[in-house]
């Protein structure tokens, strides 16, 4: 999931030059260098959540409109990047 997560490529470019976007991780971690003091705070937030915090909102989505395998793969994403967030120093 980790590399999944670091491989997606976003519509921000680092620069005028950069061939593709960043991935929406590497953005967060740009973010959290640049501008430490905005960062930090919802860094804590995003820490503070509990492991299983998108659980109560994706198991209510009818299986018709999301199946199984796709409910449990948004949960690992959402699990994984929250967990990748919080490393972040």
């Amino acid at each position: 999931m980790k590399r999944y997560i670091n491989g997606g490529t976003g519509g921000i470019f680092r620069d005028a030059q950069a061939n593709k976007g960043l991935s929406p991780l590497a953005l967060i971690e740009l973010v959290a260098k640049t501008y430490t003091a905005f960062f930090k705070p919802w860094q804590k937030r995003i820490v503070e959540l509990p492991p299983n915090f998108a659980q109560p909102i994706i198991a209510p989505i009818p299986d018709a409109c999301m199946s199984a395998a796709s409910k449990e793969f948004a949960l690992a994403f959402l699990n994984e990047s929250r967990k990748l967030i919080a490393s972040i120093p």
